[in-house]
């Protein structure tokens, strides 16, 4: 796997480099892209994801297959400012053609209100169902260009329903007050057994939105356009 992470340049710009050497780096990077972009690339950073996609350009983003964003130690940083960089992510991959994995491993996680889930007896639902449910849609959110994208290129729901991979992180990172995890914000202590099941339930809404998502593609009130007098 692939890692990427920030890089700065030297304060000292004028060391020159023989045209030579970069001549050769340019012709190895061009025959060897589709190789090295094609593995899978974890980042653990947005801002770092944001800068690396747009240094690479479409022509290589073209190449990409599983992308993996977030690391165990999550992210120092509000959800407002992750949600931000999350969606330039989401436009700079919605040109990823050949993307097949997008798993999500660490991201900011507004709380649930658990009150409007209650029934008619004030009592709450399955909490692990509900959280998958609010997970899937937050991704769903952050990320639509790609998803919008992959269905213009014909791509169906039940194609693109284990497109989305929610790292059991989600649900069971460790608590750490300097960081967001969606433990500490669901405060959930998950089974084994509602572990796999929440992660079921975050493909199946996610299918579910993408459905609804295409519906409202066909639908006439939404396909018509109004002409132009």
């Amino acid at each position: 796997m692939l890692v990427v992470s920030t890089w700065k340049k030297r304060a000292n710009g004028t060391a020159s480099i023989a045209a030579s050497l970069l001549r050769a780096c340019k012709t190895v990077h061009a025959e060897a892209r589709g190789i090295l972009y094609s593995q899978p690339i974890q980042f653990g950073v947005l801002y770092d994801m944001v800068a690396w996609l747009q240094s690479i350009g479409p022509e290589n983003r073209l190449y990409l297959r599983n992308v993996h964003i977030g690391s165990k130690k999550g992210f120092k940083a509000s959800h407002l400012y992750g949600q931000a960089f999350s969606r330039k992510v989401a436009r700079l991959l919605a040109d990823a053609p050949n993307l097949q994995t997008l798993e999500i491993r660490a991201m900011h996680i507004p709380d649930i209100k658990w009150h409007r889930h209650m029934d008619q007896n004030g009592q709450i639902g399955q909490k692990w169902l509900i959280a998958a449910q609010h997970i899937a849609q937050l991704i769903y959110d952050e990320f639509r260009p790609v998803f919008s994208k992959a269905l213009s290129r014909g791509k169906t729901p039940q194609q693109l329903r284990t497109f989305v991979k929610a790292h059991k992180n989600l649900f069971l990172g460790p608590s750490d007050k300097a960081n967001y995890f969606a433990a500490d914000v669901l405060a959930l202590q998950l089974t084994p057994s509602e572990l796999t099941g929440a992660e079921a339930e975050v493909a199946e809404h996610f299918k579910f939105l993408l459905e609804r998502n295409l519906y409202y593609r066909r639908h006439p009130r939404y396909t018509q356009t109004p002409e132009i007098v």
